[in-house]
């Protein structure tokens, strides 16, 4: 009997003191997810090719948002260039650069070495050191461009 109270009193205590820890906050990199929804399907997938869904938000220059929701890709290699195609293309923004991985322009904004504002991405927070069409995604990944004046350091 008392071995069975000793038991659940620590049940109860375990299950208290979890109960009211403080929940994790988000890194400062996950931004909110807003509405926006492409859909991006290679040539050549078959029924096994993986299927991701990653958070892409697209900034432009004074912080002119052109994309911010969700990116369904259907793709054997599951490059970041994919996910950023099919978003700009459900908008129906200018894009040059996407399939070579280095990205030139979105939209009405264009790389300037004059003023060393350039298109970058980061993948959860990260400056990927590859193209965006040589870095593979994973399933839920944050990916954030943005139209920002960097030195390459």
């Amino acid at each position: 009997m008392k071995k069975s109270f000793l038991v659940v009193f620590l049940i109860g205590t375990l299950l208290v003191l979890f109960g009211c820890t403080k929940p994790a906050e988000k890194p400062d990199w996950q931004f909110e997810v807003g509405s926006d929804m492409a859909e991006y399907i290679a040539p050549d997938v078959s029924e096994w090719s993986p299927v991701f869904t990653v958070n892409l938000k697209v900034v432009g220059g004074n912080e002119t948002v052109l994309f911010d929701g969700k990116v369904k890709v259907t793709s054997d290699l599951q490059m970041v260039n994919e996910a950023l195609k099919a978003a700009l293309t459900e908008k129906g923004l200018a894009q040059d650069g996407v399939d070579v991985g280095f990205v030139t322009q979105i939209g009405d904004y264009t790389n300037n070495a004059e003023t060393n504002t350039y298109w970058m991405y980061y993948v959860n927070g990260a400056t990927p050191s590859w193209g965006c069409n040589q870095f593979q995604m994973r399933d839920g990944d944050y990916i954030l461009w943005v139209y920002e004046v960097t030195t390459f350091e």
